[in-house]
């Protein structure tokens, strides 16, 4: 891997003398290279062990300008922020274990269709093939959105090919942003569920909700991180947040179908 020589910090743009290894100034690296996927991996175990920045002052940067966050982590200016591997991880784990905790159902249906007219036999089977998958789900939910992390990652990285940005670039904006989403579930999705549930409300709309403001949140960081496309950008994002929605759905769909049809031909 070849070296950027370097005059001056790109954290807080202090002089660097010839040979100089870190800032003397904040203390980063004196020499920053495009971000790579081996360089998160590093960066990654870093942040676990040494938690020297706030994560409560990243939360409040990420409500109104996750994009940008991203774009300065990307630059270089990465010794001022919270990591956002270490913080998707951290974050992802409070949310599962608020989700554990409350009981909050991640699927919106009971049943998956049959087909004709199915038997009480199958029709039991049904169901047990969704509890399965429900059960699974529950269990490994911090799974799931670790997963659909790196695919957000991807469909933007489709999408905005044309930018220059490579795959751990948008990595950087995914994580951030997926943190959120994971904080917004734990912090508002539930205690609304709860309520739906004191009151006996339906819950659905709730979930849709979230959805849609998730859609729009993506679609603001994207606009933030590539502020020369505009409007263009916006939209953009909100669609690979949307591809990504899609393909998750399916991905659960098809899982929940293949249980059933395991249940019935095991039958």
């Amino acid at each position: 891997m070849s070296f950027v020589v370097q005059d001056h910090c790109r954290n807080c743009n202090a002089p660097l003398t010839q040979g100089q290894a870190f800032c003397a100034h904040c203390g980063q690296k004196a020499v920053i290279n495009r971000l790579t996927v081996r360089e998160i991996v590093r960066d990654f175990l870093h942040e676990l062990v040494h938690v020297d920045r706030s994560a409560l002052s990243l939360v409040r940067m990420l409500l109104v300008r996750p994009g940008y966050v991203a774009r300065e982590y990307v630059d270089g200016r990465r010794k001022r922020y919270f990591g956002p591997f270490a913080f998707l991880v951290v974050i992802v784990g409070i949310a599962a274990a608020a989700i554990a905790l409350s009981g909050l159902v991640m699927t919106g249906s009971k049943t998956m269709p049959i087909g004709g007219s199915p038997t009480p036999t199958d029709a039991a089977r049904n169901a047990a093939a969704f509890s399965a998958v429900a059960n699974f789900l529950q269990r490994h939910v911090n799974a799931t959105i670790l997963l659909e992390t790196p695919l957000l990652a991807a469909f933007n990285r489709l999408l905005f090919r044309k930018d220059g940005t490579n795959f751990a670039e948008q990595l950087v904006l995914a994580s951030y942003t997926c943190g959120m989403r994971s904080l917004s579930t734990t912090v508002i999705v539930i205690p609304c569920v709860f309520i739906c549930r004191l009151t006996g409300t339906d819950p659905a709309y709730i979930y849709i909700t979230a959805v849609l403001v998730w859609f729009a949140y993506f679609g603001l960081a994207a606009h933030q991180f590539c502020p020369d496309h505009g409007l263009t950008a916006g939209i953009k994002g909100a669609l690979a947040a949307a591809l990504t929605w899609c393909a998750s759905q399916i991905v659960f769909s098809v899982i929940t179908m293949g249980f059933v049809m395991y249940f019935l031909l095991r039958g």
